[in-house]
């Protein structure tokens, strides 16, 4: 696995071109061979993993997806986990590389920019981009999510991995993770607030910048004008740029191609606590 970036998406139906754009993101940044796989995808619908857990009451329909991707990989090897709401702006790969040994994950912990009207909570761990060790994130998903639905661990605590031992948790540089803001050090944007979504919202300041990412994607013949179309007339996609959209190019011969994550929708799951009360 060392030889491949495992990137894993938490995705959903309102997310599809999103989710899409951020593929692109990366794969037009980096030369290093990537892998991914996703919460969700528009033929197939929900992985196979995320219809063998209970569904939480508060957050995304993909909230949990992040807490079952080391088991995904079998608890080998690094993986990547992001929110679809983003794009990346530099060398994945940088990301990839910094996990220190000893570490469970990095993630931002000291956020900056906004979310909707507020700023990121100080000092709070930021899982909506995480760089993982597989092997040592040896936590039990579905005990977890028990605990969230019985009320016997708050929701907060959870999305913030404050199950762990802090010191476990290696702190990344803000930047990949800036929230709704862009500046020229951000190596990923990250539009959390639902609202704010350019894609929802035109006049959100860095919508300019979710335009270009869309643009290059379809250029790069990794996202369909007709996927765009079809989303926009299920409301999920703005429509203000409908008429503004460039051709659809061929695939770009990318290091890596743009892998399916057929491989592991078909591999079996493994436990993935069926026996959940």
């Amino acid at each position: 696995m060392s030889d491949v970036i495992h990137i894993s998406i938490g995705s959903e139906p309102s997310q599809e071109i999103a989710a899409a754009v951020l593929r692109s993101s990366i794969l037009r940044r980096t030369s290093r061979p990537v892998a991914f796989s996703t919460s969700w995808e528009p033929i197939t619908g929900w992985h196979p993993a995320m219809q063998e857990v209970p569904r939480l009451k508060r957050g995304t329909g993909f909230n949990t997806w992040r807490w079952l991707v080391p088991r995904l990989y079998a608890n080998r090897g690094r993986a990547i986990y992001l929110d679809a709401d983003q794009v990346v702006l530099a060398d994945i790969g940088e990301l990839w590389d910094q996990l220190q040994p000893g570490k469970i994950f990095g993630c931002v912990t000291d956020a900056v920019g906004i979310f909707g009207k507020k700023t990121p909570e100080p000092g709070a761990l930021q899982t909506s981009v995480m760089v993982m060790d597989c092997e040592l994130c040896d936590w039990n998903p579905g005990a977890l999510f028990d605990q969230v639905l019985k009320d016997q661990m708050p929701y907060k605590d959870l999305m913030q991995a404050r199950f762990l031992e802090r010191g476990r948790i290696q702190s990344i540089d803000p930047a990949w993770n800036h929230f709704g803001i862009h500046r020229p050090d951000t190596k990923l944007l990250h539009w959390s607030h639902v609202a704010s979504q350019p894609y929802r919202n035109a006049k959100h300041e860095t919508a300019g910048i979710f335009k270009q990412e869309l643009h290059a994607s379809i250029r790069a013949g990794h996202v369909a004008r007709g996927d765009v179309f079809r989303c926009c007339a299920a409301g999920s996609l703005c429509m203000t740029w409908g008429n503004k959209l460039p051709e659809n190019g061929k695939p770009a011969n990318v290091i890596g191609g743009l892998p399916s994550d057929a491989a592991l929708r078909n591999a079996p799951l493994g436990e993935i606590d069926r026996g959940l009360t």
